[in-house]
């Protein structure tokens, strides 16, 4: 497939995301029966000629952890796919042309780093979710943060969940079979399940007061329109009264008017 072809093929969704807004790229990806991920830092930086190598932040890097492990050929077709695609995105969004593109020569390899391995057929998807998690905690929110914290200590940050950390670790050197353990990734299952039980708790909660809103909310336009029905009907009662009113005093009165007529003739001579 040609670099074109398959950036159509994710082109409507690359173009949503903006990608070269973004510092940080995750990408999982699935081969029949597998997941792994990979990562770029910095992906405007990774495929241009400019970059501007912000002191901020990770540099410019393709990461790809693969818990099956990956061999030098599989590392290089997955990271050229990716460098083929953002190129196509970068020239498809008008940012520069193709003589500000670095040359296939000068683009990144991808750094070559191998995650601790999965020990079963069954638990990539938690070594994916947890190396994604991990990279974030590890890597990218050290980077991010300012350091000299008179609190933690000279040259040290605090990270949520991880204590002190000395400034940000070189992922090339600090990614390796003991990143983590078997039972850290794993543990992603409980937390993913924890997740979901929360979210469909808290959407049939939300679902379920919605129905009684709308409920209490029929509930008053029956209220509303049975006291409308018993004025209309009260209006109707009393029009009713005053028609049989009306016609009763009618009624006498011709009476009435009879009575004197035939009073009249019979006195006439």
């Amino acid at each position: 497939m040609t670099p074109d072809a398959r950036f159509e093929e994710v082109k409507k969704w690359l173009r949503k995301a903006q990608v070269f807004e973004k510092n940080y790229l995750f990408f999982p990806i699935h081969s029949p029966g597998h997941w792994s991920v990979v990562i770029a830092c910095q992906p405007a930086d990774i495929i241009t000629k400019n970059r501007s190598l912000s002191t901020i932040g990770l540099q410019p890097g393709i990461y790809y952890l693969n818990p099956l492990g990956a061999s030098p050929s599989e590392r290089h077709k997955v990271v050229s796919i990716l460098v083929d695609v953002l190129k196509c995105a970068w020239l498809d969004e008008a940012r520069s042309t193709q003589e500000e593109l670095l040359p296939s020569s000068q683009l990144l390899k991808g750094q070559t780093v191998q995650g601790p391995y999965q020990i079963d057929t069954k638990s990539c998807g938690p070594y994916l979710l947890h190396a994604t998690r991990r990279f974030s905690i590890d890597f990218i929110i050290p980077a991010h943060t300012a350091i000299g914290d008179q609190d933690a200590g000279e040259g040290t940050i605090e990270v949520e969940g991880r204590g002190n950390l000395k400034t940000c670790p070189n992922p090339e050197t600090a990614i390796t079979q003991t990143w983590f353990t078997h039972s850290d990734a794993v543990n992603e299952r409980h937390i993913l399940g924890a997740a979901i039980r929360n979210f469909s708790e808290t959407q049939s909660s939300a679902a379920a007061s919605e129905k009684n809103s709308e409920k209490q909310a029929n509930s008053e336009l029956h209220s509303d329109t049975d006291c409308q029905e018993d004025e209309v009907k009260t209006s109707r009662d009393k029009l009713e009264r005053l028609r049989c009113q009306v016609f009763e005093s009618l009624g006498r009165f011709l009476n009435t008017q009879n009575c004197r007529t035939a009073t009249q003739a019979q006195v006439t001579p």
